[in-house]
């Protein structure tokens, strides 16, 4: 999950890349009526672009258009030159998804929409979604979920006559998942993931990387987090009372100026032991926990 490839991608999709532009802009048509703008975004590595979803077929909705360089928030106006940008949907406030939305909405005219969490990170939301709000995009309808976790105001949209769903941050293709706290919070996260699997999607059309088998993926993740809470659990019963430490123990190869951020990830799964009272943090020592 860290690297380029990904084992749960979804091959039996037919992708057919249809231009490179400008500044490395790079269309992709997925299925009828869905294909994306791969561009390059200021994302947590390993991952260098974000997929800017292109829903409908003359008149789009376009999610999480996150380019920050103005020449390549220039270069997504120009590659949707030839269709009608009939709305903006971010599917939460982080600048890899939302960075390029203000430009286009002003190339276009088209409103910026959000969930209403979205709204105090990014106040330039025009209208707001809550979950089970309709979307009606041509002669289709993707319904709207509000999935957080790894960010208060996240959604996805899923198109249930096919089970596609625009997974934003859900889940990845390529890269990794960062729940950070505060606003990251395990539990949330993974009764998102379980909300998604309730759901049958088929096909998630995540932020970073390739169209994923949604059903082996959001497994995975789910036995990826519980595995990596075991693991936490594990360093507190050995000793070991900081993130820090445990990310040095848990990520033995990831270089040591990417171990706070690992440590930071792990404090996710600190809170889920504390909440399941398996563990506390230590009151006069900072960043210091015990097990219970």
């Amino acid at each position: 999950r860290r690297g380029n490839r990904c084992g749960n991608c979804l091959h039996g999709v037919a992708v057919r890349v249809t231009d490179i532009g400008a500044r490395g802009v790079i269309h992709e048509s997925i299925t009828p009526g869905i294909s994306r703008l791969v561009v390059p975004t200021d994302t947590l590595p390993p991952a260098t672009s974000t997929n800017a979803w292109l829903l409908g077929r003359e008149a789009l909705t376009v999610v999480d258009p996150g380019a920050s360089d103005p020449a390549v928030q220039e270069a997504v106006v120009k590659a949707l030159s030839t269709f009608t940008v009939a709305r903006i949907v971010l599917t939460h406030h982080h600048p890899d998804h939302t960075s390029g939305a203000q430009h286009l909405s002003q190339a276009t005219g088209a409103p910026i929409a959000g969930h209403p969490d979205t709204r105090g990170f990014f106040p330039g939301l025009d209208t707001t979604l809550e979950d089970g709000d309709t979307l009606t995009v041509g002669t289709e309808q993707w319904q709207v979920l509000h999935t957080p976790g790894h960010a208060h105001g996240h959604i996805c949209l899923l198109r249930q006559t096919d089970g596609y769903a625009v997974v934003g941050d859900l889940l990845a293709g390529e890269g990794t998942i960062l729940i950070a706290p505060p606003e990251g919070h395990l539990a949330t996260y993974l009764h998102s993931l379980r909300r998604l699997q309730r759901r049958q999607v088929v096909h998630a059309l995540p932020a970073h990387g390739p169209v994923l088998d949604a059903q082996s993926a959001l497994e995975m993740y789910l036995t990826h987090r519980h595995a990596r809470t075991a693991q936490v659990n594990a360093c507190l019963a050995g000793g070991l009372a900081t993130p820090l430490a445990m990310a040095a123990q848990i990520y033995p190869h990831l270089p040591a100026p990417f171990r706070p951020v690992a440590a930071h990830q792990l404090r996710a799964h600190l809170t889920w032991l504390i909440e399941h009272q398996t563990a506390y943090r230590m009151p006069d020592a900072a960043d210091h926990f015990g097990p219970l």
